[in-house]
């Protein structure tokens, strides 16, 4: 009896004991319930956006329905220069009813979302203590989370002109090949204190998210998140990101660029890094014509001294000597004539499993100045390996390996040198190879520094008149007018003034006075003579009278 006594009493302190490792493990278990964590530039290069999602029944069995418990867990925090942690930003908490499984096994089902977009300070820079090169990251973390996370400082980058690189990919999936690519580009990361790698643009087919299942999200998120956590991650749409209206996309990427490139949208839009002017654009979108309204607005607008290079990153090519899929006639027709004009330097697609460069072109044809398309749908999906059995002029380098670019900027030369780096495999991982390097410049047209007219003239070059003159011109004209009308009015009101004083005058004057005006009238020729020769004789006295 004593002994089961005392083993209730253990019992009963062991269920205390239990319910409290339980507790503490939900509350683990929801803080640490963090995933699809990635950044982007909201356009602003120094302004960032971070966003995360929750299991939400996870989540609510920890905390119930009350919000403000879990608002606790979803900042983002910074190291100061001690070495503490210190909220720069809250989580923005929203839902969306998100879609779980393919095909006929799909259901609908609520997604905890957070986002949160703040300004990095430069005090919150510091060197990263893994390098050795003197490079600035913002160590950051989701309060909920354990992982700390590792942003490269653009700032000094931009103003004093660094040499900096970044990566471009399509077509990524979840699998081995997948895998061995994310091998490959840490391979890349190792040297990220001397390349100064900045950012990472992925042009369609991320996770190849059917139906936009959320599973196959959050998978593809969990096999990246080292990556799109720590470096800006800019994506554009493609085909298999299609799911009622890409919902899923647009939602995951929310807060990048658009509203600051005013196309309102995040399936085209543009920003710009350093030197470069980039445009996203969606190919999957080719009958809407808001698209291309706001493409040659955004184009018109580039300052060419400060950003001499454009490049643009979309998912389906024009050209492609690939059988699998081929160039794409609705792409080129779209956009082709708008790239020429412009003077886009480089277009990077995906869509086609391959690796592919071109000439400068046009039309099909090789020029001496034009976009260069460079096709590296390689991140991952099955390759595509069945060429055309003559390569056409226009391709100068094509490729089925898995693989990945890496574009080196030299802004004080102003070369743009890109490397299609082909997987290795070798065990336990990938290392990357290069298969293929060329240099770009910018097209000629925009080095021109333009000419100021002189001072004394009006029209500037080619005889055209800039609007702002015009404006002046008009001004000037109108004011000229206003003061011709307040002059005739003025001659006008000094005229009648002028009249009205004369007859004032003629009535008032001293010699009309006794002076009294008489009917006129009508004489016969007789009467007429009479009065004449009278007149006559009066005249004759005065004359006498004077003598």
């Amino acid at each position: 009896r004593l002994i089961k006594k005392k083993l209730k009493k253990r019992m009963k302190k062991f269920k205390w004991i239990l319910l409290i490792i339980v507790f503490l493990w939900t509350i683990y278990d929801v803080q640490s319930n963090v995933g699809q964590v990635h950044v982007f530039f909201t356009g602003n290069t120094n302004k960032y956006s971070i966003m995360w999602t929750r299991d939400k029944e996870r989540s609510t069995e920890a905390f119930g329905e009350k919000k403000q418990d879990t608002d606790a867990f979803n900042n983002i925090l910074v190291q100061d220069e001690e070495g503490n942690d210190i909220k720069i930003a809250e989580g923005k908490e929203s839902f969306y009813s998100g879609t779980f499984g393919q095909n006929e096994d799909r259901f609908q089902k609520e997604v905890l979302s957070y986002e949160a977009t703040f300004e990095a300070h430069d005090k919150f820079f510091k060197i990263h203590p893994e390098y050795s090169s003197d490079r600035k990251y913002l160590k950051y973390k989701i309060d909920s989370d354990d992982n700390y996370y590792y942003i490269p400082y653009t700032k000094n980058t931009i103003d004093q002109q660094e040499n900096f690189s970044f990566l471009s990919y399509g077509d990524m999936d979840i699998n081995s090949n997948a895998e061995c690519t994310i091998s490959s580009i840490k391979k890349t990361m190792e040297h990220e204190d001397t390349s100064n790698l900045q950012f990472i643009i992925h042009q369609g087919d991320l996770g190849y998210a059917y139906w936009g299942d959320e599973n196959r999200w959050n998978e593809w998120f969990s096999e990246i998140s080292t990556i799109t956590a720590k470096y800006p991650y800019m994506v554009s749409p493609g085909n298999h990101e299609f799911d009622e209206q890409f919902k899923a996309y647009q939602k995951h990427f929310s807060l990048i660029a658009g509203n600051e490139s005013e196309s309102q949208s995040n399936l085209y839009y543009s920003w710009n890094f350093a030197n470069i002017h980039f445009v996203a654009l969606s190919t999957e979108h080719l009958k809407d014509d808001r698209q291309k309204k706001w493409l040659i607005q955004d184009l018109k607008k580039v300052d060419t001294q400060k950003q001499p290079f454009t490049i643009a990153y979309l998912h389906r090519p024009m050209y492609s000597s690939n059988r699998n899929h081929g160039g794409h006639s609705q792409t080129q027709i779209y956009f082709e004539s708008i790239f020429v004009d412009h003077h886009v330097d480089l277009v990077l697609n995906g869509h086609v499993h391959a690796y592919e460069r071109t000439c400068p072109i046009n039309k099909g044809k090789c020029v001496d100045h034009g976009p260069i398309h460079v096709v590296a749908g390689t991140a991952g999906y099955n390759s595509n390996e069945m060429w055309e059995e003559s390569t056409p002029k226009w391709s100068l380098k094509r490729n089925s390996n898995h693989g990945y670019l890496q574009l080196f900027m030299d802004q004080k030369k102003k070369q743009l040198t890109i490397q299609f780096l082909e997987n290795n495999r070798v065990y336990p991982g990938c290392n990357p190879s290069i298969f293929d390097q060329f240099v770009i410049s910018p097209h000629p047209e925009k080095l021109k520094v333009e000419k100021k007219p002189p001072k004394d003239t009006v029209k500037e070059e080619h005889g055209k008149m800039s609007a702002s003159k015009k404006e002046q011109l008009y001004t000037v004209l109108w004011i000229l007018f206003l003061i011709f009308l307040v002059f005739i009015a003025a001659i006008i009101f000094m005229i009648t003034l002028f009249t009205c004083e004369l007859r004032k005058y003629n009535e008032t004057r001293p010699d009309r006075e006794g002076y009294t005006e008489v009917e006129q009238v009508e004489l016969d020729s007789e009467e007429e003579e009479h009065l004449m020769n009278d007149n006559l004789d009066q005249l004759d006295i005065l004359v006498d009278d004077d003598e």
